[in-house]
């Protein structure tokens, strides 16, 4: 559990903001190659809190360099399919897949998805987000 009174408990939270936020952008189809400027900062503020909290974790460093590559590669893909959100089935905008009554909130498949969950829950464990 996390201390409140630890003066390092700010910057996990912060984290856990920046993290929520990427997972937030990729499950909702947010990525366009024009649309990764928007999470850019995001990324940025991670590296930060990184060499200013983290003392440079070479783990953290390490994930977010192939996190922002897994987004970028995510954003390079055009999507094929525009889901239908009045439609109890709805499809994957990258492969087509079925969404058949997955949480509204996600607009993409887990398949497309899979790259960047790994990276989410290190980075998780690593700036401490899972003790919140």
């Amino acid at each position: 559990m996390l201390n409140l009174e630890d003066p390092h408990s700010d910057h996990i939270f912060a984290a856990a903001r920046h993290l929520d936020a990427i997972m937030r952008f990729t499950l909702h189809a947010s990525c366009t190659p024009a649309r990764f400027e928007a999470i850019e900062p995001v990324l940025t503020a991670l590296r930060d809190l990184n060499a200013d909290h983290f003392d440079r974790s070479p783990l953290i460093t390490e994930t977010l360099e192939a996190l922002t590559q897994a987004i970028q590669a995510l954003c390079s893909r055009s999507p094929r399919v525009i889901p239908v959100p009045e439609s109890d089935f709805r499809l994957c905008p990258f492969c087509g897949s079925d969404l058949y009554r997955l949480h509204d909130s996600t607009s993409i498949c887990c398949s497309c998805h899979a790259p960047i969950e790994p990276l989410l829950r290190t980075l998780d464990h690593e700036f401490g987000c899972w003790m919140i």
